[in-house]
Formats: structure tokens, C-alpha cells, sequence
């Protein structure tokens, strides 16, 4: 009784296919056959290593960011390996430039996000697949809450020593709870603006009281509306025509 391995070894131009052996055991008149199956994959001889760096990527809602995922060959690896990913949070997309990578190199892997993208940390699972070859790498996207603000009307006209109105609105990203304190800049000189209420929590506006002086040059000027909470910040602008 015992055990013996056999080995099969394959050419380059080997045909890809599924092939029934016949393994025979002969001991005098006695002759016993089993049989065994061998898969001949698509792919070039050889498997590949598939690794991503960073493992983590920390974004607001919105915006976007890149992973690196990197195909190394071993045992004279020669196939293309194509790419796709798995885990995305909801409003989220992702890209491969370039789609495929033959026998080594590297990906870029673009994911882009949106307002409605909810704030969390996701396991993202990115696979290879060359042929009957498949390995994953898994990396973290954590996503933080953000907003923006939108201003309206885009345009006001006023004389020189009266005022006029904006409506500053917050549209807050899905999970963000922020208070966002609200400024105002590129005013005519000895203007100044008031803002009601100075800060919004949640989904909310705030009426933008801008009042000119007699001394402001007639002209038209770019006003910058922005909204901070800690580090993240929105700036969207409106025309003030002075006459």
C-alpha cells in the first residue's frame, strides 16, 4: 500500500480544455485504472499577486479619490488581469484607468461620491480576474459629512447708499449635522453685511442684508458668500451692481 504523485506538466501551446486521464496501475496480470480530470485554464501559465495601496482613503461626501491597485506575476505569469470592485456605498461610482493590466503594473482606481452618499467606513473589495484566476485586495473608504451653499439671486442692483437682500441656502450632505457659520467678502467700500440667522444646523437659509454706502464706487462687484464648519468650506459668489 502507498501513495505516488504524479505530476503533469504543460506546454505553452497547450490547447485550453478540460482532459479525462487515465491513471493505470499495473502488478502482474492485475491492471486497475482510475480516472482524474485536468483543467487547462484561458490564461498564460503562471497565477498573480494582486495588492492596493493606500489601504485607507478619507474623503468628504462630493468628493473624490484614488486607490493604486498593483498585479505581480509569479511562475512566469503572462495574462491580462481586468479589474472591478465591489462594497461601494450608495451615490458612490468607481473607474479603472487602465481597465486591464497584462503579465504586471498598476491601475488607478477613481471613486467618486456625492452629497447623497451617506457619512461611514466601507470595506471596498477589489478583484482581479485574469481567466479562471481571480484574487482580491480589500481597502477602507470612510466618508465624512459635508455640505454646500447655494445664494440667490445671482445678481442685485442697487444705488449707492441703500440696500438690497440675498437668500443664503445650506444643503447638507446625508449625515452631515454640522452648524455652518456664514460670511460675507468682496463688499464695496464702506459696505458691510448682515446676515439672519449668522449660522444654520441642518437644511436651512439665512437672509443676507447688504447695505452700501454713499462713498461706494458705482460698479459692479463679485461677492463671495462662505459657509465654514471646522475645515470644510463652500463659497458660492453673486453679482452686486452699484449705481
Amino acid at each position: 500500500s502507498g501513495t505516488s504523485t504524479l505530476t503533469v506538466a504543460t506546454a505553452a501551446n497547450t490547447p485550453a480544455g478540460s482532459y479525462t486521464l487515465t491513471i493505470t496501475g499495473t502488478s502482474g496480470s492485475l491492471v486497475k485504472t482510475s480516472t482524474v480530470t485536468l483543467v487547462v485554464n484561458t490564461t498564460a501559465a503562471g497565477d498573480f499577486a494582486l495588492t492596493s495601496a493606500p489601504t485607507t482613503r478619507t474623503i468628504v461626501q462630493g468628493t473624490s479619490t484614488t486607490y493604486v491597485p498593483t498585479v505581480t506575476p509569479s511562475n512566469g505569469f503572462s495574462g491580462t488581469v481586468s479589474f472591478s470592485v465591489s462594497g461601494l456605498p450608495t451615490g458612490a461610482t468607481a473607474s479603472f484607468s487602465p481597465a486591464t493590466v497584462t503579465t504586471s503594473g498598476t491601475t488607478t482606481m477613481t471613486v467618486l461620491t456625492t452629497l447623497a452618499t451617506p457619512v461611514g467606513t466601507y470595506p471596498l473589495v477589489i478583484t482581479g480576474t485574469s481567466g479562471s484566476l481571480t484574487h482580491n485586495v480589500t481597502v477602507s473608504l470612510v466618508i465624512t459629512g459635508t455640505f454646500s451653499i447655494t445664494v440667490s439671486p445671482s445678481s442685485r442692483t442697487v444705488t449707492a447708499g441703500s440696500s438690497t437682500t440675498y437668500t443664503v441656502t445650506e444643503v447638507p450632505g446625508a449625515g452631515f449635522t454640522g452648524t455652518v457659520t456664514l460670511s460675507a467678502s468682496g463688499l464695496p467700500s464702506g459696505g458691510r453685511a448682515t446676515f439672519s440667522p449668522s449660522s444654520i444646523t441642518g437644511t436651512g437659509s439665512s437672509t443676507v442684508t447688504i447695505r452700501t454706502s454713499t462713498f461706494s464706487s458705482k460698479q459692479s462687484y463679485t461677492l463671495t458668500f462662505t459657509g465654514t464648519s471646522g475645515s470644510i468650506t463652500s463659497k458660492p459668489t453673486a453679482t452686486l451692481i452699484v449705481q
